[in-house]
């Protein structure tokens, strides 16, 4: 299907397919391992006697056969897999694909996510310690690492950065999760500005879908999830990929329907009424997304990938009893590119990314029928334009337009990956990376009147490069030093320049007995958003507006991290200690009254802010069906450390200033179990979510107790005849209830039901 030195490419530049998950392999008769899906492992020659060159992820030829070396032996090579294999690339590096990586990656597998039941990505991280999932605003999801906050977490699909933000975020329930198309998500901790540039100074979050492959195949999914009293969501999923060969197809698309809750309401002769504040637990919901891909390979060497995606989102909520009203979001996001992969020779690859991207962001408000009725996503039928949202009821009086947003992206990427001086003396491995970005944004928003509330034609240049280099003087010893500059404009200030600068330094000791240990240094940096700079936000019905700072200068940080490891056939297990030092860090802050005598607040560059903690895993792999995992974070320190005197500049405690940052616990533990029964197909699964107290300020700057939860969640997953599969979990089993920081809405089932073919 594709040429010799194209293969032997692909295997050094991705990592070997993870075994499928089952039984220990049995054995052959002349003693040879095997699983269910692949061929034997064969032992061609004793590893003393081949080519001390190899390493693993290399292809190798044996009587016109192709092997692939993994741990010392040649393990039979399916060529019909090649296409699922291309552009794979892990999250932490792009020049390091081995099996035990420089930089620890977190995995989630599409298995994971299967028997999960997620809907979107927050469903998936909030089952990890030390990722904090929350919603601040009533409505969106936002997610922390290690005590940062989720301004400093990029989240990427397929290693591009999601476009569009609100409240300087990115609403990670607007991204379906689609376990069909997903081949794995992987999550890395700590400053990764090096290689992805601004947003990502507390960790990545990087969706990896599948690729397309030869045939035919198709999956069809219907999930729903149910409170005691209603149907709290379903929706619809549906995938299919194939092609011919030279040219293959993905396409997917993904509906979900939620209904709006209030726990603490009733129903009083068919009216309901609402708990004192008038707030819904959750907000109405629904969306839809469609994504394709397409592969096409005009020669061996070079590969044409063209993808779209288009995302639409719209919420509806009540926010509090004192406005009449409910809260109106409506999120439009497309994206199209074409990416365009050569082999130069055997060991040196070039790929060049060139993608569009359009996010647009509406908020009104309605005012309601009545002081106790939300209706959700009504219409106003009485207005001059026309509308396809022809199934909506009429609104009970004409929505209020408050503001619509506008963000234009577009991004060129050239990236250059190869192998150097293979097999020269103290020079085991040397890969190399190195890359370009140019990158033009421009934003428009106008009140409701459709004033332009921006001053002037407001826009962002950027130009940015970018390399890393994967050094392995021995077998045992690693090493991965990266840097990235980022020149914007305009950046800090009007028409000024602004420069970021991400360098990075991670290095692998694998030792006896199975230990190794990790290290890892980075600088990471901020350049300050749109809505920091730029902002108006007139929110005086209930008390306050929000001016922008153009001035803002980016913020900087320091992470530190280390880890040692233990890893045998029964067990693995894991310590990381971790520091992250923020310098000009972005707070909202208070500057005086308007000219109607309304508070006014700003965003300021505040001095230091610090976190500190420790990480502890431990997971037994499958073994007669049953496997297990832990988790554990201890966060000590979360501070604004602003206060701290200069002598003790960020570590002080309260006696001196720090603060606590808001909703960051101190201890936060997540627990799995899962057995498979192999005779039946069926698995079983538990998980469980420790959190304890965190802290929320009011204010006049005062300490919000927010108190701590314990989740337990159980379920299991039964293949039915050849090709479906249904999964049935019950959520929230104690019925853990926050009705303003969460958990919510309670105790639920939820089932998916999957056909594949």
């Amino acid at each position: 299907m594709f040429a010799l030195p194209l293969l032997t490419l692909l295997a050094a530049q991705t990592p070997a397919p993870p075994a499928e998950k089952g039984p220990p392999p049995a054995a052959t008769d002349d003693g040879a391992a095997v699983d269910d899906d692949r061929s034997p492992v064969v032992d061609l020659a004793a590893p003393e006697n081949l080519d001390p060159g190899y390493q693993d992820g290399d292809l190798v030829e044996q009587d016109g056969e192709l092997f692939l070396f993994e741990d010392g032996k040649l393990v039979p090579f399916d060529t019909e897999d090649v296409d699922d294999k291309l552009y794979t690339e892990v999250t932490g590096s792009r020049v390091d694909t081995k099996k035990n990586p420089v930089v620890r990656t977190d995995t989630v597998t599409s298995e994971d996510l299967q028997e999960m039941g997620a809907r979107d990505l927050g469903d998936v991280l909030k089952r990890s310690a030390g990722l904090q999932v929350s919603t601040p605003t009533g409505t969106g999801q936002n997610v922390s690492i290690d005590g940062l906050d989720s301004k400093y977490v990029l989240i990427l699909i397929d290693g591009r950065r999601v476009n569009g933000q609100t409240n300087d975020r990115v609403d990670i329930s607007r991204l379906p999760i689609v376990a069909s198309d997903i081949e794995r998500i992987e999550v890395v901790r700590g400053p990764m500005s090096a290689l992805y540039g601004s947003e990502a100074m507390g960790g990545v979050v990087n969706i990896i879908t599948k690729r397309p492959q030869s045939g035919l195949h198709a999956d069809v999914g219907y999930f729903t999830r149910l409170l005691p009293t209603q149907v709290l969501n379903h929706g619809l999923q549906l995938s299919s990929t194939g092609g011919l060969p030279g040219l293959n197809y993905r396409l997917s698309a993904t509906g979900t329907l939620q209904d709006g809750v209030d726990r603490m309401g009733r129903s009083i002769n068919n009216v309901v009424v609402r708990r004192p504040d008038g707030a819904l637990d959750l907000p109405y919901k629904r969306q839809a997304t469609v994504q394709g891909e397409v592969s096409f390979y005009p020669i061996d060497a070079f590969v044409i990938r063209t993808y779209g995606r288009g995302t639409w989102s719209e919420l509806e909520t009540r926010m509090s009893q004192a406005n009449a009203r409910s809260d109106h979001t409506l999120d439009l996001q497309l994206q199209f590119g074409s990416m365009m992969e050569l082999d130069i020779t055997e060991d040196h690859h070039v790929t060049l990314d060139v993608r569009l991207d359009r996010y647009s962001h509406t908020f009104d408000r309605i005012p309601l029928g009545s002081a106790n009725k939300v209706v959700p996503f009504c219409e106003d039928k009485d207005a001059d334009t026309l509308t396809w949202r022809v199934f909506d009821p009429a609104c009970p009086n004409p929505p209020q337009v408050t503001s619509t947003a506008l963000q234009d992206d577009a991004r060129i990427d050239a990236r250059y990956t190869g192998e150097l001086f293979r097999n020269l003396p103290l020079v085991h491995r040397l890969r190399l990376s190195a890359g370009m970005l140019a990158v033009q944004q421009s934003w428009d928003r106008r009140d409701g009147d459709g004033n332009d509330t921006l001053p002037g034609n407001i826009g962002r240049r950027q130009l940015a490069t970018y390399g890393e280099v994967l050094y392995q003087p021995f077998e045992w010893w690693s090493m991965l030093p990266g840097i990235r500059f980022d020149l914007v404009h305009p950046g800090a200030g009007d028409n000024a320049l602004a420069w970021g600068l991400g360098p990075k330094f991670a290095t692998r000791f694998q030792l006896p007995l199975g230990l190794s240990l990790r290290g890892s240094y980075g600088q990471g940096f901020r350049m300050p958003s749109f809505t920091e700079q730029f902002l108006f936000f007139d929110h005086r019905e209930v008390g306050y507006t929000v001016n922008g700072n153009p001035d803002l200068e980016p913020e900087y940080s320091h992470g530190f991290r280390g880890e040692i490891m233990w890893d045998s056939a029964l067990l693995s297990v894991g310590a990381e200690g971790f520091v992250n030092l923020l310098n000009n860090a972005i707070q909202f802050d208070y500057i005086g009254v308007d000219d109607s005598g309304f508070p006014l607040y700003t965003y300021v560059n505040v001095d230091r802010a610090a976190t500190a903690g420790l990480n502890l895993r431990a997971s037994i792999p499958e073994t007669y069906g049953a496997s297990a995992s832990v988790t554990y974070q201890w966060l000590p320190i979360a501070n604004n450390a602003s206060a701290c005197p200069d002598e003790n500049p960020y570590l002080c405690d309260e006696t001196d200033g720090a603060q606590r940052l808001i909703l960051q616990p101190e201890h936060s533990a997540n627990f799995n179990v899962r057995y498979r029964f192999a005779p039946t197909d069926t698995t079983l699964f538990s998980q469980a979510t420790l959190s304890s107290n965190r802290y929320d300020r009011d204010t006049t700057d005062n300490d919000i107790l927010v108190p701590g939860y314990f989740l337990l969640r159980a379920g299991v997953t039964q293949r039915v005849l050849e090709h479906a599969e249904l999964t049935i979990a019950a959520e929230n089993i104690l019925d853990v209830y926050g009705p303003v920081y969460g958990p919510k809405p309670g105790r639920t089932v939820s089932a998916n039901l999957r056909a594949f073919f």
